[in-house]
């Protein structure tokens, strides 16, 4: 068993897997990933909701899912990987995910705002127009940072790929 591990300091080592025992061992991974990623959110928004006065109880469910996040997101922009579908950003990708970003953050806000019993005075008018403007101004916000966040990102991933096309053509 030990005969086929590399020594220390000898060079790179060899893997004993063909490739479909790798491809096999990606797909794993992959999957635990994203099964632990959605565990997390999961975990935290039900924290949230259920505890909305103490973030001691959900802050390093929060952490933990933002670094998970970024470094996923940061690992498929220096792949050069954007969707399944498509291998450019465009405008189109970019509005769906904020309009999705902004549907979403409002369903969980109305989720929550229900569980803690903020609806209890929504008879009154004044304050049901308080309430439905906050989540008009939350949904707005949200939408259009977004909006700005993934233009900057594919603007900087097509600047990236035409940089990378023009080193392919001079080396040509």
């Amino acid at each position: 068993m030990m005969k086929n591990m590399a020594k220390p300091g000898s060079g790179p080592s060899k893997s004993v897997w063909d490739e479909r025992q790798q491809q096999s061992y990606h797909t794993i991974n992959s999957r635990a990933f994203n099964l632990a990623w959605t565990l997390l959110l999961l975990s935290f928004l039900v924290q949230v909701v259920l505890f909305p006065g103490e973030p001691g109880r959900w802050l390093v469910e929060m952490g933990l899912f933002m670094v998970l996040s970024i470094y996923m997101g940061a690992a498929y922009f220096r792949a050069g990987l954007w969707t399944m579908r498509s291998q450019q950003p465009s405008l189109r990708q970019s509005l769906l995910a904020s309009v999705v970003a902004a549907l979403l953050i409002t369903a969980f806000s109305l989720i929550r705002m229900a569980v803690s019993g903020q609806w209890e005075g929504l008879q009154q008018a004044d304050n049901a127009w308080s309430i439905i403007s906050y989540l008009l101004l939350q949904a707005i916000i949200v939408f259009a940072a977004a909006l700005i966040l993934l233009s900057l990102i594919s603007h900087y991933h097509r600047k990236k790929q035409r940089e990378a096309d023009a080193a392919l053509d001079t080396d040509e």
